[in-house]
């Protein structure tokens, strides 16, 4: 029986969390003072991201670009905390 609180070992699903725990700490970074727009960031319409939320950009597309999406979104943060813009 599979413990519910361990993640799938999966490749895909690593990549995923591994991405998904490096946008959290680069918003937590680049908004140090304001935990609550590190939260609602990703809900927020984005112009990097044709006009959608981080979230629905990561979420539409076709098939099989959800991890490009997510990466996409991941090296944006990293742009704006090492180059602030």
């Amino acid at each position: 029986m599979q413990d519910l609180h361990q993640i799938p070992e999966a490749d895909d699903v690593l990549l995923r969390v591994g991405m998904l725990i490096a946008i959290h700490k680069n918003l937590r970074i680049i908004f140090p003072y304001n935990r609550d727009l590190v939260y609602k960031w990703m809900k927020v319409e984005n112009p990097d991201f044709e006009g959608l939320s981080p979230l629905q950009y990561i979420s539409s597309g076709e098939m099989g670009q959800g991890l490009n999406r997510f990466a996409a979104v991941r090296r944006r943060l990293d742009q704006v905390r090492c180059n602030g813009y």
